[in-house]
């Protein structure tokens, strides 16, 4: 509404000389003033709507992106003495960081693992370094499965009969308990020294601002295949619910409950 007036302006200032009327309910200089600071307010906000709400595939990485930008912006405004609505920036700011730590803990691994922003989207200093832990410590239950893990698999699901698929099973338990032993000796030697160097040549590479995160991690599987894994289960995850909105408004167009 307040964005029609700015745009309405001009003309309403030609019809406010001809009718005393519309002239006596046009703002003056100082209630413009704040229309005008208002409007610089809410940009950021309409520009995040938009941006957020495209058919296109957004990332929930790229809630963290759109929303630290919204806060520097607010900053700006609140520290500036010659700027009317400082109250209203300063109020919506203080809002943002109420919901601020739910967006971290929800953001941070995808913001890493997206190609744009990997860790420019974090404050040097402890912040960076406990981001960096929270995605190593994640790659630990990452697994890859390899070609020959799946034969294997399917070998040992192929059975002539009955009884040799429990005579299998007996022999895998057997089996499996001798190995029980060795691996419980050796698990607490297991660190993170295997995930370490994959995280820190992804992180070495500099950042790909035009890059699609969905199609770069495609690309890019052979060289980072546990990070490739990671980034399939947060990348995943949508900005927002606007693309399934959208995609049942499209078929209500084509079936109808009718």
């Amino acid at each position: 509404m307040l964005k029609k007036l700015e745009k309405m302006w001009r003309g309403l200032q030609l019809l406010a000389v001809e009718n005393k009327e519309i002239q006596n309910l046009m703002p003056i200089n100082n209630e413009w003033k704040i229309i005008k600071d208002t409007l610089t307010v809410l940009e950021p906000l309409e520009k995040a709507t938009v941006y957020l709400s495209t058919a296109r595939y957004l990332t929930i990485a790229d809630v963290r992106f759109v929303f630290l930008g919204i806060l520097d912006y607010l900053n700006d405004l609140i520290g500036s003495e010659e700027f009317s609505q400082n109250e209203l920036a300063s109020s919506i700011n203080q809002k943002i960081d109420d919901y601020w730590k739910y967006i971290d803990e929800q953001t941070l691994v995808a913001a890493i693992l997206d190609p744009q922003t990997k860790l420019t989207l974090f404050e040097s200093g402890t912040p960076t370094t406990n981001a960096i832990s929270t995605v190593t410590a994640l790659l630990r239950s990452y697994h890859v499965v390899t070609s020959e893990n799946c034969k294997k698999t399917q070998d040992e699901n192929n059975y002539s009969s009955t009884r040799e698929y429990f005579a299998r099973k007996q022999y895998h338990l057997s089996e499996s308990n001798l190995r029980q032993s060795s691996i419980s000796s050796i698990a607490s030697s297991i660190s993170l020294e295997e995930t370490f160097p994959e995280l820190d040549r992804y992180l070495a590479l500099l950042c790909d601002e035009k890059a699609d995160p969905l199609l770069w991690w495609q690309a890019h599987q052979q060289e980072f295949p546990k990070l490739s894994l990671m980034a399939r289960d947060y990348l995943c995850i949508q900005a927002t619910s606007v693309a399934c909105e959208q995609l049942f408004s499209v078929a209500a167009n084509t079936i109808t409950k009718t």
